[in-house]
């Protein structure tokens, strides 16, 4: 016999521990974005010949290398950012009764 509740269900109350976790992935998804386009507008900054010129392959493959860049940069302890998002994360949050 198949049971098919309907109405609302509970949804599981996060510990601790993967509160601290996901907010310490949403800061370090945050200081990854900033240095991608921190890495944009310093490529806009470059001036090109135009000697040679650029095909979308090429505009792509550097956005993706870009891409890559960034995120490795941020997984290997970044600029700081996501450090002090987190930190001030938490302290408001544990100012606020630990929601």
């Amino acid at each position: 016999m198949i049971d098919l509740k309907v109405g609302p269900q509970q949804a599981p109350v996060p510990t601790q521990d993967s509160r601290d976790r996901q907010l310490r992935e949403a800061a370090q998804m945050y200081e990854q974005h900033f240095l991608q386009e921190m890495i944009k507008a310093m490529r806009a900054t470059v001036d090109h010949s135009g000697l040679i010129p650029e095909s979308h392959a090429e505009q792509l493959f550097q956005q993706k290398l870009d891409h890559e860049y960034a995120e490795q940069w941020a997984q290997n302890g970044g600029i700081g950012l996501a450090d002090m998002i987190y930190q001030q994360i938490k302290e408001r949050i544990d100012s606020a009764g630990g929601l």
